[in-house]
């Protein structure tokens, strides 16, 4: 087991956003998530993360509790994160926002490996560019790899291929299937059942900030319920 959830429970006035969920994330595989619009996957990530202080509840990351971290010290021990819609810090270059993470610490130790993974990404040629020039899917692939320079065992990807065209996507693919190769542990939320079926081995159904069913695409593919809730709308 690398990561946990115990009852974990986050309300917003009077609507449970994520309800007594229970979750436990074997390393070294894919595991998507999907459900409707407003089922809870963002709020699961946002507690995992540090973004929000659940209301009752607990995470256990590597058999240590971490719930109430802050979003910086959830990322120094090994979880790395990126957003629905990418938050580059847009008057810095490309290369610049590769090294914010690792701010105030020494950034020349860095700089080599935020230069290798824009290669990697096909950003090199850009690295002079202020990130707010790029297109939405560049951004997009400036975010990934920009969590990618702490070197996170685990990293969770909200909807990182919404919106990209085509070619994004494929390219986003070919990079999330080599850090599964390596070992990485990938949390995706995606709508695009294709693309799920496509990298997860494991699939969680929410709705309703419950956890409605888990199993493989097939399996929860053919579950009733789940295809109330969200496949058959």
């Amino acid at each position: 087991m690398l990561l946990q959830t115990k009852r974990l429970t986050k309300t917003f006035g009077g609507i449970v956003a994520v309800d007594s969920v229970d979750l436990i994330f074997e390393s070294g595989i894919a595991i998507g998530i999907i459900g409707p619009n407003g089922s809870g996957k963002t709020t699961l990530f946002n507690l995992i993360t540090g973004y929000y202080k659940p209301d009752a509840g607990a995470i256990i990351y590597k058999n240590q509790e971490i719930t109430g971290l802050k979003p910086f010290q959830v990322a120094r021990i090994g979880i790395g994160r990126t957003f629905q819609i990418p938050v580059p810090f847009s008057k810095m270059t490309v290369l610049e926002n590769m090294l914010v993470p690792h701010m105030p610490s020494a950034i020349k130790n860095i700089k080599h490996r935020a230069e290798e993974l824009l290669e990697q990404f096909y950003l090199d040629h850009l690295k002079d560019e202020l990130a707010e020039n790029l297109s939405g899917g560049q951004q997009k692939l400036l975010e990934i790899a920009r969590t990618l320079t702490r070197d996170p065992d685990t990293i969770l990807l909200d909807e990182c291929v919404a919106g990209v065209n085509p070619t994004i996507r494929a390219e986003i693919m070919g990079h999330l299937k080599h850090l599964r190769e390596r070992g990485k542990t990938l949390i995706l939320i995606e709508h695009d059942m294709d693309w799920i079926s496509e990298i997860s081995e494991k699939v969680i159904v929410m709705d309703f900030g419950e956890v409605i069913a888990q199993g493989t695409f097939s399996e929860i593919y053919s579950n009733q319920r789940v295809r109330e809730a969200y496949l058959g709308r």
